[in-house]
């Protein structure tokens, strides 16, 4: 008796499965009766096979798995759909296609489980070379954002950040000038006191004329010394006192490939040839050889 029931009941259920007709888009909308239906179970199974989307019973297109798109409106883009996990690109992060191909939120070289030892990528954090050629190193590689021993000193982690300033706007206005033709150059001028009076002064160029300017730090109004020094419309000064006797010598490319220097009051120091400044801008000064003389 009890085979023949399980028999009965098992010939009723092929019965309602097979003759109850089904709508295929009924088996997509949770609301309607044929939703729990052996058929529409098989139904959905199938879709998701082929990757059919569905939103509220209504087939909206197909999955594509690597569009970075939310294409079921499910909260869920790309590998991370249920559908697309057995997909060939996912489950494996590419490191250059710009997609979290693993579904773990990381893309490309940030994935550093994945990506962490390829060429294409910043694969050492912390050996001060720009592994990749991007022209980035390390930490200051984005590639690296997600290695667990960046200490965030060097980049943030939201590089999109911004901040809206608050406060009173403010213009700028000039609040003094120099005389004309005291400046024309592509080098920026140089603040010293180099006449050590307690104000600084401004050292200037023309490189159209060729001449170079001390001006009066405090209101850029008077000339306090000028000299030629051949143009050059690049030419950066520089200030050091080389000599020790308390003012600043000042020193800057000129035309020729030279090297001229002066004192603070721009009577000639010395000049010398050079091969080495074809179109020459910035010197400095220091003492590298550690001696107490500073080389230029």
């Amino acid at each position: 008796m009890k085979y023949l029931y399980l028999l009965y009941s098992f010939l009723l259920l092929l019965t309602l499965t097979t003759s109850y007709q089904v709508n295929a888009q009924d088996c997509f909308a949770p609301s309607d009766p044929a939703y729990p239906t052996p058929t529409c179970i098989l139904q959905r199974a199938d879709s998701l096979a082929e990757g059919e989307v569905y939103i509220n019973g209504t087939l909206v297109g197909t999955y594509n798995c690597g569009d970075g798109i939310d294409n079921d409106g499910d909260g869920l883009t790309d590998c991370q759909e249920a559908t697309c996990q057995s997909q060939p690109n996912c489950g494996v992060e590419i490191c250059n296609d710009g997609i979290d191909n693993d579904g773990d939120g990381l893309i490309d070289c940030q994935d550093r489980d994945n990506c962490g030892a390829s060429t294409l990528c910043e694969n050492d954090c912390g050996n001060g070379v720009d592994d990749d050629g991007d022209g980035f190193f390390d930490y200051y590689d984005g590639d690296c954002l997600a290695d667990p021993d960046n200490p965030n000193d060097f980049i943030v982690l939201e590089p999109d950040c911004e901040a809206v300033p608050t406060g009173n706007a403010f213009s700028i206005q000039a609040a003094d000038s120099s005389a004309n033709q005291t400046s024309a150059a592509m080098g920026m001028p140089m603040v010293a006191d180099v006449d050590n009076d307690g104000t600084p002064e401004v050292i200037t160029t023309n490189g159209q004329n060729g001449r170079i300017f001390v001006l009066d730090g405090s209101d850029l109004s008077s000339i306090e010394a000028q000299s030629n020094f051949g143009s050059n419309t690049r030419a950066y000064p520089v200030v050091a006192d080389v000599d020790g006797d308390g003012f600043g010598e000042i020193f800057i490319v000129g035309n020729n490939n030279s090297v001229r220097a002066y004192h603070h009051d721009l009577t000639p120091y010395w000049n010398q040839a050079s091969s080495g400044f074809p179109s020459g801008r910035v010197i400095n000064v220091a003492d590298f050889n550690l001696d107490g003389i500073p080389e230029l």
